[in-house]
């Protein structure tokens, strides 16, 4: 068990440590004015100086800031790359309007811009150049006097009084700034494309069998042979994953219960040797973890997966009692064994998830149970293994949460 355990957390590792990254669909316009389609990585929120681009049928290139102009993802998010005295920056177009346009700066400080047109450089707006006035009781917003510098009007700053509401100087409250200017027509907003990390619960059922093994066979014990015993589970937990990050990959942190079950063993019947005798009861209850990798086969499975577990088993109820009977004598051996109520194991999963959505999977699993039971004089140890099938119903709030609306695809 121990080798195995090893290789699992070997195979697991790499998986943890290095994230995959994400391509999306867009285009890009270079430093000499060329707009070039493609497959665009772009981590605008945490590392936007690394442009990695992939065009159909060439290698991936690294661009630098210093050699795009612009960052267009169609229908989603747009984003523009100005040089001023401390270097190149990227900035995110928040309002678009024929007038003025709203931009905020991605990586280090958090600043927004406003721009004038493709001919001039977008200008960083000072909360100083805002005045507020005198609210009046019965209004819910607050009137502003903003000045700023316009370099298509010349060199004398603009003045203008805004209505505005929300809180000052947020995100919300300069979109509106933006729609006010320009003039509450022809202006459009854009998207923030962000990876989220989906957390789906679940809830499921199944049956299974109950199996449980001995050893060593050196033991005087190992002549016990037992019977599989059918069980029933119930199952809640929560499935984690990040499609950007790591393209087909889900933890699932889940408990479950398994109620109480007849375990029994016996070595064969010979009227010249006594006969061993080995029965408990048993309930158990895990918690664990699984990391499972899939992906889709179809319009109708939306995602087909094998992963490993980590569980912790605890024995909730077990009252177990080994003794040999011979020409109608009865002896017990309440000693011979040691019992453990909980400990680790591995497993394996496989399943199916149908529909759009996802909701409805279809599972089966293999756990590999603790040594229950132990004896000191030979080593002999008791092992409850699990295997069933199940369904379980998970609550995905709806089809886009699975799915992303555009084309992502992996490197």
């Amino acid at each position: 068990m121990k080798p195995f355990f090893v290789f699992v957390l070997g195979l697991c590792l790499p998986v943890l440590i290095v994230a995959q990254r994400m391509y999306r669909c867009g285009y890009l316009v270079d430093r000499f004015g060329d707009t070039l389609s493609g497959q665009i990585s772009f981590d605008h929120w945490k590392e936007p100086g690394k442009i990695l681009f992939k065009a159909p049928g060439s290698p991936v290139a690294r661009y630098s800031l210093y050699e795009i102009r612009l960052i267009v993802f169609p229908g989603s998010d747009t984003y523009k790359r100005i040089i001023d005295e401390e270097g190149p920056k990227i900035l995110h177009s928040l309002v678009d309007g024929g007038y003025i346009q709203l931009y905020e700066q991605m990586g280090g400080e958090c600043h927004f811009y406003l721009g004038y047109g493709e001919d001039f450089m977008p200008a960083v707006i000072d909360p100083r150049s805002f005045k507020p006035l005198p609210k009046p009781i019965y209004k819910d917003g607050c009137s502003y006097v903003f000045s700023y510098y316009d370099p298509r009007k010349g060199v004398m700053p603009l003045v203008d009084t805004l209505e505005l509401k929300g809180t000052f100087f947020s995100k919300p409250w300069l979109e509106e700034l933006a729609y006010k200017l320009n003039g509450g027509a022809n202006a459009r907003s854009f998207t923030s494309f962000r990876p989220s990390t989906h957390f789906v619960p679940f809830i499921g059922a199944g049956r299974g069998q109950a199996i449980v093994t001995g050893g060593p066979d050196r033991a005087w014990l190992s002549v016990l042979a037992f019977e599989k015993q059918p069980v029933v589970y119930v199952e809640a937990g929560v499935d984690i994953y990040n499609n950007w990050f790591f393209k087909g990959f889900r933890l699932r942190l889940s408990a479950s219960y398994l109620p109480r079950v007849a375990i029994s063993g016996r070595n064969k019947s010979d009227s010249t040797l006594s006969t061993v005798n080995f029965y408990t009861r048993q309930s158990m209850s895990t918690v664990g973890a699984a990391l499972l990798y899939g992906h889709s086969i179809g319009k109708v499975c939306s995602y087909a997966y094998l992963g490993i577990s980590n569980k912790l088993q605890i024995l909730n109820y077990n009252r177990p009692s080994l003794y040999t009977t011979f020409d109608g004598t009865v002896t017990h051996f309440p000693d011979e064994l040691a019992y453990y109520k909980a400990g680790m194991s591995t497993g394996l999963k496989a399943g199916l998830l149908f529909s759009r959505a996802a909701r409805i999977e279809v599972t089966g699993f293999y756990d590999w149970g603790f040594g229950f039971a132990n004896s000191n004089r030979d080593g002999y140890s008791l092992y409850r293994n699990t295997a069933g099938v199940g369904i379980a119903f998970h609550f995905a709030r709806r089809p886009q949460d699975l799915h992303c609306k555009e084309k992502e695809t992996i490197l």
